[in-house]
């Protein structure tokens, strides 16, 4: 009886199981499958669109174009889909993740 661990048939049936894992690694990582990153108020496009995670703290004075009721949740630019933790991509940030209750000036009433 021959032993099955050692014949040339598993050899490449392995070696073939792993280099397809090491393929399916390399694609994931190259089409940006991975974990977003979350957008910091110091950001430079942050600061200069006044992101803030916090709309009921938006200074009006400074930002004339803030709407009562206005945040990032309710921004067409907020990927709801991918939210996870009361924290999405935006599209004005390069798919960051921004809070739900944040605001920017990017800010733009998503439809109903």
């Amino acid at each position: 009886m021959k032993d099955e661990t050692q014949t040339r048939r598993n050899f490449l049936r392995s070696s073939l199981t792993a280099a397809g894992g090491a393929v399916a690694v390399t694609l994931t990582a190259s089409c940006g499958v991975q974990a977003a990153e979350a957008l910091s108020t110091d950001d430079p496009t942050a600061k200069a669109l006044q992101y803030t995670e916090d709309a009921s703290k938006v200074d009006k004075a400074k930002a004339p174009t803030f709407k009562d009721g206005s945040n990032c949740g309710n921004c067409a630019l907020y990927m709801k889909a991918q939210a996870a933790n009361k924290h999405a991509p935006c599209g004005a940030f390069g798919n960051k993740m921004v809070a739900e209750q944040g605001w920017c000036l990017a800010w733009v009433q998503a439809p109903s």
